[in-house]
């Protein structure tokens, strides 16, 4: 059976997006097609037979299954690659690699580039390094004329010395005096407790032993005085000089009797009053000597430590200002830039940048990307970069940060076309170790599409 005329207006429309879709006719059309087709069966009318149309259902079905099958085979493929092996200094042709979103970028060092200024105002004395020379972290680059700084810190580190000179010497002079003040006070203390408690036994009996041995040497010197001694005065049987020597010699025993008898006496008697009052006096003002270098030792410590400690503070402060005036470097990388030379004057205040450092060995691309293209790029995802300096080519990439927040274009491309009032994301692009790229390059980066969009 042949489709009428106002049947045909009824078949599936091939839809596209802006394209409105048919209105469903009238009651009274459909009663009217429905006559005309009874009339065309019965012969009185005869058209060209059409082909079958394909019903809409049919055709979203066969589009729903091309797109799983393509967000299958992109999942499968993206899971299989690792992102370190995606990156390669190797130029790839641009007819490998399906892009559906590119955003514009400069290239940047990863570690970022590092503007070097004095903190404090002066002259440069000298600069050390020039653009493009390789640089060491920590390497001195640049430095002020310093040597007025110089030398207070020279000064400075002499007090810092004798401080901590002083602060040895009063450590030991007190350690020395606390030792001899406890000593003399056990000293004292012997003493008094002798007089306290008088002699001892020992003593006693060698003090009478003494006695008795001297005793006994002057009846001895008695005896030979008398057997020399002549009352004629002759002295006719031996000489008048052995009766002169006796007679010392019983004088020199009497005496030594005299010695030990009154030794004697005084271990028999012991210690008077008086004697062991002074020998109190005398271990109470050691005993308060002692104790008073005991409290105020660790006032004299202290003190000599602050003064160490305030020259040490002094020191550090000077060296600190003194490294003020000397630029180093804080990265391994290359001088970039190199603004100002020796001689020129350095203003406090402005802190303008001396120089410029940054590790050119690993670059990143800083791109925008459209705040509507933003939710189909990720992290890890691969992109290529692409650059007016290397025609026909480009660079694989790796998406490492997506920014947060939407923003003013940081940059134009200079194109006729290029809107500026679009917002957009700041994505950051890794590239690989040592790329061919420069500071600032204006590149291009496509994104890798993701799930066949």
């Amino acid at each position: 059976m042949g489709l009428s005329a106002h049947n045909r207006t009824l078949a599936p429309h091939k839809l596209s997006r802006g394209t409105p879709r048919p209105v469903a006719p009238r009651k009274e059309t459909v009663k009217a097609a429905v006559t005309q087709e009874l009339n065309d069966d019965s012969g009185e009318h005869q058209t060209t037979p059409r082909p079958p149309v394909v019903p809409l259902w049919m055709l979203l079905s066969a589009a729903a299954a091309l797109i799983i099958g393509v967000f299958v085979i992109t999942q499968t493929r993206q899971s299989g690659k690792e992102v370190a092996a995606a990156l390669s200094t190797k130029a790839l042709a641009d007819s490998t690699f399906h892009t559906s979103i590119a955003a514009p970028g400069l290239v940047e060092a990863a570690s970022g580039t590092r503007n070097l200024a004095f903190d404090v105002g002066g002259r440069i004395k000298a600069v050390f390094v020039e653009e493009g020379q390789a640089v060491k972290a920590g390497q001195v680059l640049a430095q002020l004329d310093n040597a007025e700084l110089a030398a207070r810190v020279e000064a400075a580190r002499a007090e810092r010395s004798i401080a901590e000179a002083r602060q040895k010497i009063v450590e030991g002079n007190l350690a020395a005096e606390l030792i001899r003040a406890q000593k003399e006070c056990e000293r004292l203390r012997a003493e008094l407790a002798v007089l306290e408690n008088g002699p001892r036994t020992e003593q006693l009996e060698a003090a009478r032993a003494a006695t008795t041995v001297a005793q006994a040497e002057a009846n001895l010197a008695v005896d030979e005085r008398k057997r020399y001694f002549d009352p004629a005065g002759r002295y006719e049987n031996w000489s008048k000089n052995l009766f002169d020597q006796a007679a010392r010699r019983d004088e020199a025993a009497i005496g030594r009797l005299a010695a030990a008898r009154a030794q004697l006496a005084e271990l028999e008697a012991g210690a008077r009053a008086e004697e062991r009052d002074k020998a109190r006096a005398l271990l109470a003002g050691a005993t308060a000597e002692y104790e008073r270098v005991k409290t105020t030792s660790p006032f004299q410590l202290a003190a000599a430590s602050a003064a160490v400690t305030q020259a040490r503070a002094n020191v550090a402060m000077l060296e600190a200002e003194l490294s003020r005036t000397v630029l180093t470097s804080p990265l391994d990388g290359t001088v970039v830039w190199k603004f100002m030379h020796a001689g020129e004057a350095v203003d406090g205040i402005q802190h303008p940048t001396v120089l410029s450092v940054a590790n050119l060995a690993q670059l990143r691309v800083r791109c925008s990307v459209d705040e509507a293209d933003y939710m189909r790029i990720k992290r890890g995802q691969l992109a290529r970069v692409k650059a007016t300096a290397f025609p026909g080519q480009s660079f694989n990439g790796c998406v490492d940060r997506v920014g947060t927040s939407a923003g003013e274009k940081p940059f134009l491309t200079g194109e006729a076309r290029e809107r500026r009032d679009v917002r957009v994301i700041e994505t950051l692009v890794t590239l690989p170790p040592n790329v061919p790229f420069k500071l600032g390059l204006r590149v291009t980066v496509h994104f890798e599409s993701q799930n066949g969009k």
